[in-house]
């Protein structure tokens, strides 16, 4: 994992330059990702902690992180991130995704998306929602 940028960094085009070099790497070990992330949240004076994962589909790697082993670590991670006052949330464009996200994030706390473009509209409602929780 790396930090494409951090809290303090303003979005400049550095931040942009690593975002937009992201590149897909075959591997998925969310739980880690969740943890991780959650570790750097819990440290931020901040009302509302938001952990947004952006997601392709089941958490998977190739030396037996997938299945059910991939989606019960992602279920724990997330379950500790809220033990943190860490509100988790999942966006996906994966069509399967109800059947296994409702199960690690709850019901209403993952969206998934149709078309890509639909993304800034989706972000926005969470934090709506967020702001009314």
């Amino acid at each position: 994992m790396w930090t494409l940028k951090d809290f303090d960094e303003t979005g400049g085009s550095l931040a942009q330059r690593r975002i937009a070099a992201l590149e897909p790497q075959r591997y998925t070990r969310a739980g880690a990702a969740i943890r991780h992330t959650a570790s750097l949240l819990a440290t931020c004076a901040a009302e509302h902690r938001l952990l947004i994962l952006l997601s392709n589909g089941k958490p998977n790697d190739v030396d037996q992180y997938e299945g059910r082993y991939g989606v019960e670590d992602m279920r724990q991670a997330v379950a500790e991130a809220a033990l943190q006052s860490i509100h988790p949330f999942c966006i996906t464009v994966d069509r399967h995704a109800p059947q296994y996200l409702a199960g690690i994030f709850g019901p209403g706390r993952y969206a998934v998306l149709q078309h890509a473009q639909l993304l800034p509209v989706v972000l926005v409602d969470i934090l709506r929602k967020l702001i009314r929780a």
